[in-house]
């Protein structure tokens, strides 16, 4: 007997936890999680999580921890670019102001070799979306899943994200709920 209480109070928190509603959050971004994770932060901010894909604001490239970033390849300026992808300690690579990848024989920065190296040299410039967005952003939603809509209307953008590079939210998910209310239940 004792046994089936258990299951029945385990089934009862289980359709609890089921009907609950479910609250939507935001994203906070990770600065806001340095608040409280001061230590975590510090290491997370130094590792390339956090710039695997840059925004290039008014011509200028972005800055990283360590490493200076290569200028475009040749034949484009920073005027040409609206994001790098990496850039940090490995490689970049380079979206257009179309938001397409930069393809071609040298147009990949290599840290190591201090070269330009390929890149999908067989497709046509202007023709590979940028689709990496699950694994490289945080809360990317591919156009199929948000009704079409690309990170800055860009036509290569294959959808939207809440962050570029992987923040603390990309993995722990939206951290509205926590930073109102900080729990271990809530990210």
């Amino acid at each position: 007997m004792h046994r089936e209480k258990g299951t029945i109070a385990i089934i009862v928190i289980m359709l609890i936890a089921i009907a609950a509603p479910v609250v939507a959050q935001d994203y906070v971004g990770h600065d806001r999680c340095q608040t409280c994770h001061s230590a975590i932060y510090g290491d997370y901010i130094q590792s390339g999580h956090p710039y695997k894909l840059n925004k290039v604001v008014d011509g200028q490239p972005p800055e990283y921890p360590f490493t200076v970033a290569p200028n475009p390849p040749e034949g484009y300026t920073w005027d040409d670019i609206t994001y790098v992808i990496g850039g940090y300690n490995w490689k970049a690579r380079f979206i257009d102001t179309e938001g397409f990848i930069i393809t071609g024989d040298a147009v990949q920065w290599n840290f190591f070799s201090e070269t330009w190296g390929g890149y999908h040299a067989d497709e046509a410039p202007g023709t590979k979306p940028y689709n990496c967005g699950k694994c490289h952003t945080t809360g990317w939603q591919s156009v199929d899943d948000n009704g079409g809509a690309r990170q800055d209307d860009l036509p290569g953008m294959a959808g939207t994200f809440a962050a570029p590079g992987i923040q603390c939210e990309a993995c722990h998910g939206p951290g509205s709920a926590h930073a109102a209310a900080p729990s271990s239940d809530n990210i």
